[in-house]
């Protein structure tokens, strides 16, 4: 199951792309006896999204795929740990944006 994860993580980070704004993108974060982790970025749009050329419309497509997106992660991750790790000690959540220390 955690490689299936890890493989699901990384095919994720790789869509990645540098944008002018940041709306779109979410980052995963965790936190296991007050340490916060960067687990994940979230920033899945087309190819054309640098033509500066899209709508509203396929804004709010990708804010709420890549919102969608790792929030699943996150899911996946809690119900891993369940079995090794008491769950009350680590938690999971989803920040609007890129990664901030």
């Amino acid at each position: 199951m955690k490689t299936k994860i890890y493989t699901i993580l990384l095919f994720i980070s790789l869509f990645g792309c540098d944008k002018n704004s940041d709306e779109h993108i979410f980052t995963l974060y965790s936190s296991y006896k007050n340490n916060r982790i960067h687990i994940a970025t979230f920033d899945a749009t087309p190819n054309s999204w640098n033509d500066k050329k899209y709508d509203e419309q396929f804004n709010k497509m990708f804010t709420e795929e890549n919102f969608n997106e790792c929030n699943k992660v996150a899911t996946l991750l809690l119900i891993d740990w369940k079995s090794t790790v008491n769950t009350e000690e680590i938690k999971y959540w989803c920040e609007k944006g890129r990664y901030r220390k």
